[in-house]
C-alpha cells in the first residue's frame, strides 16, 4: 500500500497536514471518503451558490446605488414633472439602474469563470454552474455541500472588486468596511451618478 510505503499515513501527509487535500486524502487512505468527497470523481453538477446582492453590500455598491437612486429620487420631488429637467433626471435613473444591472452581469460572469478554473485545478470533471441568488428571488438559494462551499469560497477570494479590480476580500479581512468602500469609490469618482455622467458626455 502507499501509506506503507511512505512509514505511515502522516508521512504521507507531513508537509501538509491540516489541508482540505490532506484530509480527503486521509480518508481515502483509511477507507472513509465517501466517493461525492471525492473531487475527480464526482459525477454530478458542481452548483456553486453566489449571494449576489451579499456581495453587492460587502462591495460598498449597494450603498452608492441607493444613494444614487435616493438623491434622484429627491430631486424629481422638487422640480415640475413637465419640466426638462424631470424628464433628464428620469432618463439618469434609467441609465444608473443599467450601469449597475450591467456590473451584476458582469461579477457573475466573472465569478463564474473563477469557478470553473477552481474546480479544474482540483480535476473536478463534472459540470459546474453558478446558481445566483438575490432577494427579488422566490426560490429558496441552493446549499452547498462542502466541495461546492469550498469552491464558493475560493471564487469569492480570487475574483476581484468589480468597478476596482482590487482584491476586496483582503479589504475586508483588514478591516475596511463597505461603507469606506463606498467612500472610497465616491471619491475617486467611481459612483454611479458620475459614471452615468462620463458615459453620457
Amino acid at each position: 500500500m502507499v501509506a506503507a510505503n511512505m512509514g505511515s499515513v502522516e508521512g504521507l501527509l507531513r508537509g501538509r497536514p491540516t489541508s482540505w487535500e490532506a484530509d480527503l486524502i486521509h480518508q481515502l487512505i483509511t477507507g472513509a471518503a465517501a466517493e461525492e468527497d471525492l473531487p475527480a470523481r464526482r459525477t454530478e453538477p458542481v452548483r456553486v451558490p453566489l449571494d449576489i446582492d451579499e456581495e453587492w453590500d460587502r462591495f460598498g455598491l449597494a450603498d452608492l446605488a441607493q444613494e444614487a437612486f435616493d438623491e434622484i429620487n429627491g430631486r424629481m420631488l422638487e422640480v415640475d414633472d413637465e419640466s426638462p429637467e424631470s424628464g433628464a433626471l428620469a432618463d439618469e435613473h434609467l441609465a444608473v439602474d443599467e450601469l449597475e444591472a450591467s456590473d451584476r452581469a458582469a461579477y457573475i460572469s466573472a465569478f463564474t469563470a473563477s469557478a470553473r478554473r477552481i474546480a479544474q485545478e482540483h480535476g473536478i470533471t463534472a459540470s459546474t454552474e453558478v446558481i445566483t441568488s438575490s432577494y427579488l428571488d422566490s426560490q429558496p438559494a441552493h446549499e452547498p455541500d462542502e466541495l461546492e462551499e469550498r469552491i464558493r469560497y475560493a471564487a469569492v477570494v480570487r475574483t476581484p472588486h468589480p468597478i476596482t479590480d482590487s482584491n476586496a476580500t483582503e479589504l475586508m479581512e483588514q478591516g475596511v468596511r463597505r461603507t469606506e468602500l463606498a467612500a472610497a469609490l465616491r471619491a475617486t469618482g467611481h459612483d454611479y451618478r458620475a459614471r452615468v455622467a462620463r458615459v453620457s458626455s
